[in-house]
């Protein structure tokens, strides 16, 4: 079994919440993930960076976006293995639900950059 490390960078332009929700969605977040959120009646926001092999950070962006309904912007998350393979899922909440797309770096063979050799200037050191 692999292991997985998950980088989270989220930030949703909010419809104006009221400040009954917000107040709502900070609870969620402290007793759901443990950590604040940055949260207005225009934006919701946090970063999180670490192992999340149980998802609440997933969890926790499907239990706010009933409440949220439509965000522009989205959540990114890049998830680096120990076995080098490197992908993306991004996030975004329409219409109260949240939808996920998946992404994969596809690296290419490597080709040389500097095609010009550079002029090396020689000098000789006598030791005596």
């Amino acid at each position: 079994m692999s292991i997985e490390i998950a980088e989270y960078d989220v930030f949703f332009i909010l419809p104006h919440l009221e400040e009954k929700v917000m107040q709502q969605i900070k609870q969620m977040a402290e007793e759901g993930l443990g950590f604040k959120i940055n949260i207005s009646p225009q934006f919701l926001e946090f970063h999180y960076s670490g192992r999340d092999t149980g998802r609440r950070i997933v969890n926790f962006l499907c239990s706010i976006a009933p409440l949220i309904g439509t965000a522009e912007a989205e959540a990114e998350c890049h998830i680096t293995t120990d076995t080098d393979d490197s992908y993306f899922e991004f996030y975004s909440i329409q219409d109260g639900r949240l939808y996920k797309q998946e992404a994969k770096i596809v690296r290419m063979p490597p080709v040389e950059v500097c095609l010009e050799k550079p002029e090396t200037n020689r000098q000789t050191v006598s030791v005596g």
